[in-house]
């Protein structure tokens, strides 16, 4: 899987950082990620966070449709019970 390392919005500036900072803590990242301006700087992860890092680059461009496909499968059991429980619904 391939990781784009910008956080950008719809349009391609910038995601707004009130965005990212609430997806981070939504997905338990804020203590993993580097992020200096729009660009995560650590991309180091195992699957399931490169999974999450995905989610939030696409939450940063609030696009109306996302399609998933075995995100999950990847996750621990922690965080796939935030997935299925919180995020999701």
């Amino acid at each position: 899987m391939h990781l784009f390392d910008r956080l950008i919005e719809r349009e391609g500036a910038s995601a707004s950082p009130k965005l990212v900072q609430a997806w981070l803590e939504r997905l338990k990242m804020q203590d993993k990620l580097k992020i200096e301006g729009n660009k995560i700087l650590n991309m180091q992860l195992s699957k399931g966070q490169s999974k999450r890092v995905a989610l939030l680059l696409v939450a940063a461009e609030e696009r109306d449709v996302l399609l998933l496909d075995e995100w999950a499968e990847d996750q621990d059991p922690h965080f796939r019970r935030i997935f299925y429980r919180e995020l999701l619904p």
